[in-house]
């Protein structure tokens, strides 16, 4: 059966990337900077070893160009074994995705220095006087130049950058008030959305003391009701008590207690037990 392999395991088996000449540089002059400057961290080591980088002649660079480039056919050589392999795989390294999200555009853009507008304002001549080279080129040369500028020159682009701090400034202050506002609009709508549970709960709470008062009205209705009822039924039951005898002929007759009775020629007789005007 043929196993498909997984992503992760394709990406392991891709090239490493190609080294370019200050890299190189990088790797043989590092351990040499660690030795002589044992205090120092990573970032004052990695500063020193740019600093002898720009010190070095042009035929010393080349050296190291010379290297990038074998460095880099065998990259390519890499490379196409590898797409010969696995052809569904890209050929560049898929970026990982940054789990901050996507940034936010009203957020003011950030201070530019004084070699940026200076860059921005040589590049199209720069371009023009060396139309072959790419923008790698083009960025050293503009380097150069800023480096080869007397500093009266310069004056003009650190006024540029130091107004745009300005700039920046103002508009951070801006920004910051209205995320503060936004949040506070979200605080205020949360408490709203609480308020509004607690008087659902309340009302909810009222509706079951009304049922449950509605249920014991009812029953206390029904028991008042069944007493009622059955004080009458006894009522009736005790005062139908009595007797009748009779003949053709009727009358009443009284005693010295008061009580009446009733006679009549009709057979049967009837007596009552009390009988009072």
């Amino acid at each position: 059966m043929s196993h498909k392999k997984s992503e992760s395991d394709i990406e392991k088996e891709r090239p490493k990337g190609r080294l370019t000449s200050f890299m190189i540089f990088n790797k043989e002059i590092n351990h040499k900077v660690r030795k002589e400057f044992p205090k120092m961290d990573f970032s004052e080591i990695s500063k020193e070893c740019s600093k002898r980088w720009r010190n070095l002649t042009e035929k010393e660079k080349q050296v190291y160009i010379d290297k990038s480039e074998k460095d880099k056919i065998r990259y390519e050589r890499a490379m196409n074994e590898f797409l010969n392999r696995y052809p569904d795989a890209a050929r560049k390294k898929p970026t990982k995705r940054s789990s901050r999200g996507k940034k936010d555009p009203n957020k003011p853009k950030g201070v530019r220095t004084s070699y940026q507008f200076y860059s921005s304002a040589v590049w199209k001549y720069v371009k023009k006087d060396y139309p072959d080279y790419s923008t790698g080129g083009i960025s050293k040369e503009i380097g150069k130049r800023w480096k080869e500028l007397p500093e009266k020159d310069k004056e003009k682009y650190v006024r540029k950058s130091d107004q745009d701090k300005i700039r920046y400034e103002k508009e951070l202050k801006e920004y910051n008030r209205k995320l503060k506002s936004k949040s506070g609009k979200k605080e205020s709508r949360h408490k709203k959305g609480k308020r509004r549970d607690k008087r659902r709960s309340r009302k909810e709470r009222r509706r079951s003391r009304d049922r449950s008062r509605s249920r014991r009205d009812s029953k206390r209705r029904h028991r008042r009701h069944s007493r009622k009822h059955r004080k009458h039924r006894y009522s009736s039951s005790s005062s139908s008590t009595g007797s009748y005898t009779g003949s053709s002929s009727s009358g009443y007759s009284s005693s010295n207690s008061g009580s009446l009775s009733f006679t009549s020629s009709s057979t049967g007789s009837y007596t009552s037990d009390s009988f009072s005007d």
